[in-house]
């Protein structure tokens, strides 16, 4: 597991530093 950002309802959601898109 990495830091990562995703969408969640239509909503960003970041964690962490490094992003990549889920969703």
């Amino acid at each position: 597991w990495g830091s990562y950002s995703y969408f969640r309802d239509g909503v960003q959601v970041t964690k962490g530093s490094i992003a990549k898109t889920e969703g």
